[in-house]
């Protein structure tokens, strides 16, 4: 039996952790995009792993009940529901966008799929340098020229894992920081300290 990924409140409910200019109800929702985009199967289940793990996150951008952004997240929760999980009240939040007919919503709809920004490897670096642990196993970023995802999943792992390489103290640690021209003070200060068996000091920068 295919073991269930559960989110953290350990059940089968589809947690809302955003807010739209509304709620609807996803069964009113209507898919337009017939077949622009492709959702694979490891893309899916990407998808899938996020919304079970993180939540639902992302509203739907819609014009008259018609999906503008968010075809794939309603075929996952579309999915997802047909596989036992519930949605409370049947509901997602959704973002109304003006447009003059139909025609005009697919052509918004074509400027909400375009990737205007690509992302870059030191960019993420930076970006993932203040982040604990990032759920980019479970993303499908749009990256530039040459820079492949999992480049960037690697580049994550690396330094997710280095962030958590901790060397252990053999004594008690004591971490100080101060400026250097109070080296001399401080030192006679912490001198007594420093007799005693199993303290040691860190010198740190200010």
């Amino acid at each position: 039996m295919k073991k269930m990924i559960k989110n953290k409140n350990n059940d089968r409910t589809i947690r809302i952790v955003c807010k739209g200019s509304g709620m609807e109800l996803l069964s009113n929702l209507q898919i337009i995009q017939g077949d622009l985009k492709e959702l694979n199967e490891q893309n899916l289940k990407k998808l899938r792993r996020r919304i079970e793990t993180k939540g639902f996150d992302a509203p739907f951008f819609i014009w008259q009940n018609k999906i503008l952004d968010g075809t794939q997240r309603k075929k996952v929760l579309d999915a997802m529901l047909a596989d036992g999980w519930r949605l409370p009240e049947g509901k997602v939040p959704v973002c109304e966008i003006k447009a003059e007919n139909l025609q005009d919503a697919k052509d918004r709809l074509l400027g909400y799929i375009s990737q205007y920004g690509q992302i870059t490897e030191t960019g993420l670096s930076d970006f993932l340098s203040n982040l604990d642990c990032p759920d980019i196993e479970n993303l499908s970023l749009p990256c530039q020229e040459g820079v492949t995802n999992e480049d960037l999943q690697a580049l994550s792992k690396e330094l997710h894992f280095s962030s958590i390489q901790l060397k252990p103290y053999k004594k008690t640690h004591i971490l100080l920081s101060f400026p250097p021209e109070l080296f001399a003070t401080v030192s006679e200060q912490i001198e007594p300290l420093l007799s005693i068996d199993g303290i040691e000091y860190e010198q740190g920068s200010n």
